[in-house]
């Protein structure tokens, strides 16, 4: 977030920045995504006194979209690899397939039909949008990517502690339809349905209901709010150190 406030032109400490953000992520572990992401955007849009609200905003949508669309194409690049999960999920993949085409059809006339009016009523912030994507699409890349293969050690690593041996694609296949599913308003913070994501996958791995769960709530849960926390009272700290140096 900060290097895509930066790459906006935004310019804020640091230090402001983490506790926006490891206070945004401990509120998502009691709501949603959506809710922690408003108040991350309009905690910083007061933090730089009003100005260029819509850049911020565009930094924490470009974000959350780049997290999404990583975890959507390693979804799918998963299940390809695991292509015997559908026979478990006794999905009829063909008549979805046509019923996605289908919206996405319906998706592209919409637009089409709006876009003159919304173009004359909102020519400013598509002007502001275009700018952000351009400033940000390599940096975006970049670091979503650097922050993926981290997490995905990170979960290797989380299920070995477990005591749990599973291959590297139906690993991903797990952790990226736990972060979708997490990321949707269903419920607060994801409980529930990705508790049921898990331990449905896991099970056909031959792993236990309880081991299941418990790597659920250990992952999204309690490793996540340990980490913002600690962050959270390292930016405090500095904070007060710096305003105790300057009195």
């Amino acid at each position: 977030i900060f290097l895509l406030l930066k790459t906006l032109h935004v310019r804020l400490n640091p230090i402001v920045v983490l506790k926006i953000y490891t206070s945004s992520a401990l509120l998502s572990q009691i709501t949603t995504l959506v809710v922690s992401t408003f108040a991350a955007t309009a905690a910083t849009i007061v933090s730089h006194k009003g100005e260029k609200k819509i850049r911020i905003g565009n930094a924490y949508i470009i974000s959350n979209i780049s997290d999404l669309f990583f975890a959507t194409l390693i979804l799918s690049v998963s299940l390809f690899l695991n292509r015997d999960i559908f026979g478990l999920l006794r999905l009829h993949t063909e008549r979805y397939t046509y019923l996605f085409i289908l919206l996405f059809l319906l998706l592209v006339f919409a637009l089409f039909i709006l876009k003159k009016r919304f173009q004359k009523i909102y020519k400013n912030f598509i002007e502001e949008v275009k700018f952000s994507i351009r400033k940000s699409f390599l940096l975006t890349v970049l670091t979503t990517t650097v922050v993926w293969i981290w997490y995905t050690l990170t979960c290797f690593f989380e299920i070995k502690c477990f005591g749990v041996s599973i291959p590297i694609s139906y690993l991903l296949l797990i952790y990226t339809a736990g972060s979708i599913i997490t990321a949707l308003p269903i419920s607060i913070a994801g409980l529930g349905t990705r508790d049921l994501v898990f331990i449905y996958l896991l099970s056909h791995k031959g792993v236990s209901p309880e081991t299941a769960f418990i790597l659920s709530l250990f992952s999204y849960i309690l490793n996540p709010t340990l980490s913002m926390f600690l962050l959270y009272i390292i930016g405090v700290s500095i904070s007060f150190l710096r305003g105790r140096n300057d009195s």
